[in-house]
């Protein structure tokens, strides 16, 4: 039984066959298989199946890495040869385009697109607004702050927060180390050659820099480590260094450049026991410039609509017309309702709709353009620079869910329809991204199924065009627990492959032929154990040898409705 794909040579590009290896002029060691995979050789390639559809002309797409398939070896033939339309992974995305300078590169992106329509293949644009991977160095270049004067940056210092002290007992955790606060003063006298205590802490901190000046008194000149770290795990920021202590009074600086951000305590190591130390006040400052001022949020939303207008514009350029359907915007809902309005808000880093972490990772567009005009711009640039017959969605995740009644996919309808309250916005498409996982507990897996028909219920009354986005499948045994490829049995590789065939004929059962844009597989083989996304996890309709699964069949027999 011939199932596994070899393709070694140009020649070997342009599959014409039913079978994945069939390639002329080029043969393949039958592997030792299970018999129980034999009936697979009896399927077409996918595309062969939409002729049998609700809708032979729906788009069956797979998301795909750019590089790989203007290589034109074996993604680009297995693309050609089973699917009608191609979306890159990551090639169109902006930090894959523009550097910090603000510099754009459409090489990879023009030699995708016209290797794609040039073999028979349509190309669905991924993304044109999102808040991740973007160049995050020049877009918060676009709204620094702006020089007041001509020369040379002033430098100053503001104040943050200073910390004294009541008399009483040492007012921190002991470290060994309990100096009690005599006269406003930590009065430390050295027991022994090396001591520490807390001076300072939950100093909450932004990423910047500063420096502590230490206002203390020495008994004689000495010399001490001062330590600052925003907590004790391996991977805290800790930054440390030595200082002398004077005799008397002194203030002393200790700088701290490049703090990334976060809580950070303040310890001192005295490294004697031959001088007592008083220690009075320390004062956090941050270095600022004195000649700069803050751009005003009008100010924020004009030159950012300046760099969307000039990316956009620069990327319907390198596409020539050529891709007709885009995700104009990607995942711009959150999962919360922190207004009350009963729909869920966009996400923002200014409105804790998202973690610190994401919120210093990403760039939230909305938070500049506003929730109606982030979507609005995009939308209106798109129209300008695409081509006339251009088709643009919306994308985003969770649209399924059943934790919330698709309370996600409810509030997505309630946007589009606010977006387009101006009279001018028009959302041609909805792109549900559909990264489901197949339960084994059969009462959780109803749960999902019941949700997965309401969402494509909603999704048909909406009047849009739509677009099953990202389709992947993990699997989730009995107990809940996610399993690895390796530690699949086969009856859970035909439960998952039921659940494909499920997806993808409700698809066609539900949606209207005039709405059906058609389905994106996002991945064709299981994921490696290193990969980035859903790690070990059997997520593709072939295998990482490229067998063919059986979720291979399941998706088959979706699209001819058996």
């Amino acid at each position: 039984m011939n199932k596994s794909i070899l393709f070694i040579a140009a020649t070997a590009l342009m599959l014409s066959a039913c079978a994945d290896d069939n390639v002329p002029g080029f043969s393949v060691d039958e592997p030792a298989y299970d018999s129980a995979y034999a009936y697979l050789d009896s399927y077409a390639p996918l595309k062969e199946y939409l002729a049998q559809s609700k809708n032979p002309n729906v788009h069956l797409g797979v998301g795909t890495s750019a590089s790989d398939y203007i290589k034109k070896g074996l993604v680009y033939a297995l693309t050609n040869s089973n699917f009608t339309e191609t979306e890159p992974g990551n090639a169109m995305k902006m930090a894959s385009c523009v550097n910090a300078d603000g510099d754009m590169d459409f090489e990879t992106v023009k030699n995708y697109v016209n290797a794609a329509t040039d073999a028979g293949l349509s190309v669905y644009g991924h993304t044109l607004a999102w808040h991740a991977q973007q160049p995050m160095a020049y877009l918060n270049k676009c709204i620094a702050d702006k020089k007041t004067s001509d020369g040379p940056a002033v430098v100053g210092w503001t104040d943050v927060k200073k910390t004294t002290y009541k008399d009483g007992k040492f007012p921190y955790y002991p470290m060994g180390c309990e100096p009690p606060v005599i006269d406003g003063s930590i009065h430390f006298v050295g027991t022994g050659n090396w001591s520490q205590f807390f001076c300072s802490t939950g100093n909450s901190l932004e990423e910047g820099a500063y420096r502590a000046v230490i206002h203390v008194k020495s008994s004689a000149q000495v010399n001490a480590n001062f330590v600052v770290q925003n907590g004790w795990d391996s991977d805290a920021q800790k930054i440390q260094g030595n200082i002398t202590l004077n005799e008397g009074w002194s203030d002393i600086v200790f700088e701290m450049p490049g703090v990334k951000g976060g809580n950070y305590d303040m310890i001192i190591q005295p490294g004697t026991a031959k001088a007592t130390i008083d220690l009075q006040s320390i004062t956090i400052q941050k270095k600022v410039l004195l000649n700069v001022q803050p751009q005003t949020p009008e100010e924020k939303k004009d030159t950012l609509t300046k760099a969307m207008d000039r990316w956009i514009k620069g990327m319907m350029e390198a596409c020539q017309g050529k891709v007709k359907a885009w995700d104009v915007v990607n995942e711009a809902l959150c999962g919360q309702d922190k207004d009350g309005d009963g729909y869920y808000d966009l996400q923002s880093a200014t409105r804790g709709t998202v973690s610190k972490d994401d919120a210093k990772n990403n760039f939230y567009w909305q938070d500049y353009l506003g929730d109606l005009d982030y979507v609005r711009t995009a939308v209106r640039l798109a129209r300008q620079y695409g081509p006339k017959d251009v088709k643009l969605f919306i994308n985003d995740y969770n649209l399924e869910s059943d934790w919330d009644g698709n309370k996600k996919l409810k509030s997505l309808i309630h946007w589009i329809q606010l977006w387009e309250g101006d009279g001018v916005t028009k959302i041609d498409g909805i792109g549900s991204q559909m990264h489901i996982a197949c339960y084994m507990n059969k009462q959780v897996e109803e749960s999902k199924k019941n949700a997965i028909v309401n969402m494509f219920k909603l999704l048909a009354q909406s009047g849009k065009l739509v677009r099953i986005s990202e389709l992947d499948m993990c699997l989730v045994d009995k107990d809940g627990k996610n399993v690895n490829t390796a530690d699949v049995t086969e009856e859970q590789h035909h439960a998952m492959a039921d659940l494909y065939k499920f997806v993808v004929s409700k698809y066609f059962e539900i949606i209207p032929v005039a709405q059906q844009w058609g389905i994106c597989q996002w991945c064709v083989t299981d994921s490696p154990a290193n990969s980035g996304w859903l790690p070990n996890s059997p997520t593709g309709l072939w295998d990482l040898n490229y067998n063919r699964k059986h979720t291979y069949a399941g998706f088959a027999d979706g699209l001819q409705g058996k």
